[in-house]
């Protein structure tokens, strides 16, 4: 998940030995302060270790401590570092006496990764017994395992089955192996039970090719399952297309079990579908979600998403002269019927009327963003001289987007590269950059620009630009790259340092590392304090289109929340719109800029934890681990493959019918935050 950030992070950096050695003494303060700490001090130091990336030493000191809840703490922070000197202590955790500390040992071994976890995992599922133990090492097997764990996955049965089935989906991806030549997944398709159905749906999806004729029509059948999970899955396999099935299709989609962020999910599958069946049953489409829409007499409406996405697919397909009257009846009707004075109302109705007049040639209603896109959405087809008219745009937005479209539409991109990498804007400059590499662009000229850029992006306080820019000069070989890298490398953000490391090895073959840093010694006080709430676990934003309210996971992600919490408290995300809306998917917010980029020169670590992303889950963005900022999502539907890899720091608890609602362009008016009992829940 594409996306941007930034955050601040705690004053004092502690010292470690692997890490640090400018701290004479401190060492011997933390053994001692360990040595002597009571259970609450302990655990706090464990997240006091985390969030500076250091201390495998002592944490795994502290995974084998007498108290559950130190074990539990230590094993969390190891999962968090993900530094593999971690293995002997997570390994020996999995054999722990009490559950808890097994399971959360199961998640660090899914976190840190490599041959020892996979073989680790496979032998605690021999001899554990605890349910949900059992299911945290199949979902660990599923982050990290390979062909190596496939035939224990082919065998499980009875509870395991379902885990076991959800894991090899994600196995199967990695290995690039297509679900539905596994005979243990054809065979769950016909299964009794619904849940096992939906999970092996649910493997077909993730596998990256368009699934086989006889799948799509399965999976269309499904569509009128009784089982909501089976259709929920069944529209997954769909989304990726729906060729030979489209009739079918186009008749479930009236079916009243579908909500309209899965039909949404339906028009994108048939976006991908080409012929005069499909283009029938898009027309067909929208005119039926217009009808729900126009029932409802407002446009402020989750149906809004299937419709819109209806006639954005029509776009450059051959419509009948009909069709394009009937469209138009439809925004005239719309429009006229439609009343709601609202803002947001009116948002929607401008881009129903753009994408309509679009699909006759005309951007009358269109923003010049979505005259930039649409130009970019003709690909090949597309008039360059219209979209390099862009170029010199006042919103660096539009200027992104207009170097998108001519990315598809030509390779002949070298001037207006060279142009782009002078910008005021950074991101702008990140995005040209970004663009040579991709198109291997190369040469003095290029390599002279983005030398020219460095300093810049350097001085710039954007993380994302810095680590793009980056990765382009090292890929077009440009003269300055070493001395970057190794400004780089001494950089006191971590994701700056750790790419320079990677990027040093890559270009001279010989081990990098990060350079010992002159810190803070360790500090009692500093960890016995340390991670005082906030007094907040509940936040209320209102929206221009609803008002819906999240529980803040204070428990899972201190400084996530309080990162969160700190910039609610300033009005940083009033007036501030969401926009990012994958419908099905997610809404994105908390970037000042709206376009992706923005939010606090700062970043934040991850703190990955073993909350799964369900219906409603609140991740924080990143653009690479570490990089957690100001931006934020609410997912739509369950999305097991963001487990472990996105930082859940929340939980819709009411108003997920807004979340619903939202699309790009809506706007939080406040946040509100507040303390409820939480005790008691999950």
């Amino acid at each position: 998940m594409r996306t941007r950030r930034r955050l601040m992070g705690l004053g004092l950096v502690l010292c470690s030995a692997f890490l640090l050695t400018a701290c004479a003494g401190s060492t011997q303060d933390l053994k001692a302060f360990i040595a002597s700490a009571n259970t609450t001090q302990l655990r706090a130091l464990t997240g006091y270790l985390a969030d500076r990336r250091v201390g495998t030493a002592e944490l795994s000191t502290l995974a084998r401590h007498a108290d559950a809840g130190v074990r539990s703490s230590a094993i969390i922070a190891l999962a968090q570092n993900e530094d593999p000197a971690a293995a002997s202590a997570i390994q020996e955790a999995l054999s722990d006496t009490v559950a808890a500390v097994r399971q959360h040992a199961a998640f660090a071994a899914g976190q840190v990764g490599g041959t020892w976890a996979v073989e680790a995992l496979l032998f605690r599922l021999q001899t554990e017994k605890h349910p949900r133990v059992r299911v945290a090492l199949w979902v660990a097997l599923g982050r990290v395992g390979n062909a190596r764990a496939l035939p224990a996955m082919n065998q499980a049965v009875g509870y395991d089955r379902q885990p076991a089935l959800e894991a090899m989906a994600h196995v199967l991806k990695r290995e690039e192996r297509p679900a539905w030549l596994e005979k243990t997944l054809l065979d769950a398709l016909d299964d009794s039970n619904a849940p096992i159905r939906a999970t092996a749906f649910y493997a077909m999806h993730r596998s990256k090719d368009v699934p086989p004729k006889w799948l799509r029509e399965r999976a269309a059948r499904s569509l009128n399952a009784s089982d909501g999970r089976e259709r929920d899955a069944a529209v997954r396999v769909l989304r990726k297309g729906v060729a030979d099935v489209e009739q079918a299709v186009g008749l479930l989609l009236q079916n009243q079990g579908l909500v309209a962020h899965q039909r949404a999910a339906l028009v994108h599958g048939l976006s991908k579908t080409s012929g005069d069946t499909a283009t029938s049953v898009l027309v067909r489409t929208a005119r039926a979600e217009a009808i729900r829409l126009i029932q409802a007499k407002t446009l402020v409406h989750s149906a809004y998403h299937p419709f819109i996405a209806a006639i954005n697919a029509l776009l450059g397909r051959p419509l009948a002269p009909a069709d394009r009257q009937e469209l138009k009846g439809l925004k005239r009707a719309m429009s006229e019927r439609v009343t709601t004075p609202s803002i947001a109302s009116r948002r929607r109705i401008n881009r129903m009327k753009c994408a309509i007049n679009v699909l006759s040639g005309s951007v009358e209603n269109c923003t010049d963003l979505e005259q930039v896109e649409t130009m970019g959405a003709a690909g090949k087809r597309a008039d360059l001289s219209a979209i390099r008219s862009f170029s010199a745009h006042p919103s660096p937005a539009v200027r992104m987007a207009h170097l998108h479209a001519l990315g598809v539409a030509t390779d002949d991109v070298r001037s207006d590269l060279m142009t782009a990498l002078e910008d005021d804007d950074l991101p702008v400059v990140a995005t040209a950059a970004d663009l040579a590499r991709k198109k291997s662009i190369a040469g003095p000229e290029m390599q002279e620009r983005l030398d020219k850029a460095w300093p810049r992006v350097r001085d710039g306080g954007n993380v994302e630009v810095l680590l793009d820019v980056l990765r382009s000069m090292e890929a077009l070989d440009t003269p300055g790259l070493m001395g970057a890298l190794e400004w780089a490398r001494r950089d006191s953000r971590l994701v700056v340092g750790r790419l320079a490391v990677q990027l040093i090895e890559k270009r001279t073959g010989e081990k990098a590392s990060l350079p010992a840093r002159s810190v803070h010694p360790f500090n009692v006080e500093g960890v016995s304090t340390y991670r005082r709430g906030t007094g907040v676990n509940t936040a209320r934003v209102v929206t221009d289109v609803g008002t819906f309210t999240m529980r803040l996971r204070t428990d899972w992600a201190p400084q996530t929340v309080r990162r969160f919490v700190d910039l609610s408290q300033t009005s940083f995300f009033s007036g501030v719109s969401f926009h990012r809306v994958v419908p099905y998917f997610v809404i994105q917010g908390g970037d000042p800029r709206g376009d992706g980029w923005g939010g606090p020169p700062t970043t934040i670590r991850c703190e990955n934890n073993p909350i799964p992303y369900t219906r409603g889950t609140v991740g924080m963005a990143l653009a690479g681990k570490d990089t957690g900022s100001s931006q934020w999502f609410v997912t739509h539907s369950n999305q097991p493959h963001l487990f472990g890899r996105y930082t859940v720091f929340g939980q819709v608890v009411s108003g997920q019918d807004v979340v619903d609602k939202i699309v790009v362009g809506d706007t939080i008016r406040r946040v509100e935050l507040s303390r409820r009992d939480w005790s008691g829940q999950p």
